[in-house]
């Protein structure tokens, strides 16, 4: 190595080669370089300035052996100590000093090996300065073997849970680390600022947490409590606290529960769920005013008819109950034993969210009950379904009578939470649109591939979105984008399909008909036509342009991801004509 000189770094058992005589691995950009790694499950690393050719100023050992080089030298002489030259050409106008620059989070990106074959990466960034205090960017880089893992991850969550979660993380309970697989709101600002779980719970605390719920959320939230507790159980740990976001009081449930182990079978990582539960809590303690009023019986039974599909009030001291069905003819008695009810449901359901061996029997008989609820405040929930899984339900008991301080009577409520395509429905579907997510677009073009089926892919951005932000807020944005999405698939069949990938990125796959560059430029202009037309929200008259690319597979490329990357590159050209124009 005549030119460059090697450090050996400790981190991770890492070499890291610095290509400049006159610079050495300080504070700011070890600790950088400690951010990336833990973010990232590493490969390698790679860092350098921000100028026009983004000057690359170190590489791992591992960075060089994913690219396939044994010889520093020789792969600074081939890129030419160049970042874009690493870069795959389809990406370049992508991957520029301004773009890195704004870049947060993690993200796919294709890299060149030293055989000029192109090579799928997940990258995480973080910036440091030198010793002279200029600005410097740090990234990891790992292979697609850990980014097929997250795309897994994802997906559990997804499956599981569903819009009222305002984040959503995966921990590593030994490694002081995390993922943001979801986060909503002003929580964005301090996932983005903390680098370890314990500091992120640090933040949330001293910034959210109210002073009386502090010691049990940090209690949840600790990794050691968390482990030993997850130890004894084979479902959750759940608690609710008060917080308060933008200046409004919120009632905040936090679940935990395991996700993988390590090789010694020790719990390694927890699925980590913020859930915010105050509507619902408010329209318990709604109900509850009414019957501390004294309003008759039917008249809150009347409420509830209007919100839930079946019901039951049990009396648990004399074992009778009374149920109601509002759709369909009665399929329990109307009245009845209660422990007659609870032995017949337990042959026909099976619980979800409890232990394995735990029957709803159970659940709901009265002496459980009454360790449960304990206040006129709680609320016990539990997830069921039917034995084939092909029905899915949450069960709601809520507290109706007491005697003393002993729970007397109670109201069983069960809404149907979808069958289990439906489940995979939401999974698929973005919340604040409704068109499907980056996740099914993924899916559907594997399945397209697989199958060879023709089929366009568009690429869609809007320009001026950001000063609507800006001006208007955030709210306003995402009344716009809904009114986008809306227009978009006016624009197409019901036999196409519509994505919102995120932010003001959208995406169609038209794959029945004449698919050919024709059609495709005319329905391009037409995508056009229909968005850039202004926009009347709440008497404001908002406008947006659009910028379009769009793809055929296989008539361009016979591989999905070349399809991907030339609509998405397609589509970065339309914008710099736009800017051109005007």
């Amino acid at each position: 190595m005549s030119e460059h000189r090697c450090m050996l770094n400790k981190m991770n058992k890492i070499e890291i080669y610095v290509a400049n005589e006159d610079t050495d691995i300080n504070p700011s950009v070890q600790e950088a370089i400690e951010y990336v790694l833990k973010q990232n499950d590493p490969v390698g690393t790679v860092a350098g300035y921000y100028d026009e050719k983004l000057t690359i100023w170190s590489v791992s050992n591992y960075f060089l052996q994913l690219l396939g080089w044994d010889d520093l030298d020789e792969f600074m002489k081939a890129s030419d100590g160049s970042m874009l030259s690493v870069v795959c050409n389809e990406q370049k106008h992508i991957f520029s000093p301004e773009r890195l620059h704004d870049l947060q989070g993690s993200h796919i990106l294709y890299l060149t090996d030293s055989k000029g074959l192109s090579i799928p990466v997940r990258i995480v960034k973080a910036d440091a300065r030198d010793n002279k205090g200029r600005p410097i960017w740090v990234l990891s880089v790992r292979s697609a073997h850990f980014a097929r893992n997250q795309e897994a991850r994802e997906a559990a969550f997804h499956r599981a849970f569903t819009d009222m979660n305002l984040c959503e993380y995966y921990v590593d309970l030994q490694e002081n680390t995390f993922e943001s697989m979801k986060v909503k709101g002003s929580l964005q600002e301090i996932s983005n600022k903390s680098r370890t779980w314990d500091e992120l719970i640090q933040m949330f605390l001293n910034n959210y947490v109210c002073p009386e719920s502090k010691e049990a959320v940090a209690q949840i939230y600790n990794r050691e409590y968390i482990t030993k507790e997850l130890r004894k159980i084979t479902g959750e740990l759940s608690q609710e606290c008060k917080a308060v976001f933008d200046g409004e009081l919120r009632i905040i449930r936090n679940v935990v529960m395991e996700g993988d182990t390590d090789e010694n079978g020790e719990i390694r990582h927890a699925m980590i769920f913020l859930r915010d539960v105050t509507d619902s809590k408010n329209a318990e303690k709604e109900r509850r005013a009414m019957l501390k009023q004294n309003i008759a019986m039917d008249q809150l039974i009347q409420g509830v008819t209007r919100i839930v599909e079946r019901f039951a009030v049990c009396n648990l001291d004399s074992g009778i109950y009374e149920y109601y069905e509002m759709n369909n003819e009665s399929y329990y008695n109307p009245t009845g034993d209660y422990r007659e009810l609870l032995q017949r449901m337990s042959g026909e359901y099976v619980i979800l969210t409890e232990k394995i061996n735990i029957q709803m029997d159970d659940l709901l008989s009265p002496e459980y009950l009454r360790k449960v609820i304990m206040s006129e405040d709680d609320l016990y929930t539990f997830e069921y379904c039917t034995l084939d899984k092909s029905s899915y339900k949450v069960m709601s008991v809520i507290p109706v009578e007491w005697k003393g301080s002993i729970l007397s009577k109670v109201m069983l409520i069960a809404q149907d939470i979808g069958q289990k395509h439906e489940l995979e429905k939401l999974a698929n579907t973005d919340a604040l649109t409704g068109l499907y997510n980056e996740r099914y677009l993924s899916e559907r073009l594997k399945r397209n591939g697989k199958l060879h089926k023709k089929f366009a892919m568009f690429y869609l951005d809007l320009d001026r979105f950001k000063p609507v932000n800006d001006t208007y807020g955030h709210d306003m944005g995402d009344r716009l984008l809904k009114a986008v999405s809306r227009r978009l698939c006016k624009c197409i069949r019901k036999t196409d399909y519509a994505f919102r990938i995120g932010g003001d990125e959208f995406s169609l796959i038209i794959e029945e008909g004449n698919i050919n560059d024709e059609f495709c430029e005319m329905m391009v202009r037409r995508i056009k036509r229909v968005i850039d037309r202004p926009f009347n929200i709440e008497g404001r008259l908002l406008s947006v342009d659009t910028s379009c690319g769009y793809a055929i597979y296989p008539e361009h490329s016979q591989k999905i991801d070349e399809i991907r990357i030339m609509a998405d590159h397609r589509m970065y050209e339309d914008k710099t004509q736009n800017r051109k124009k005007g």
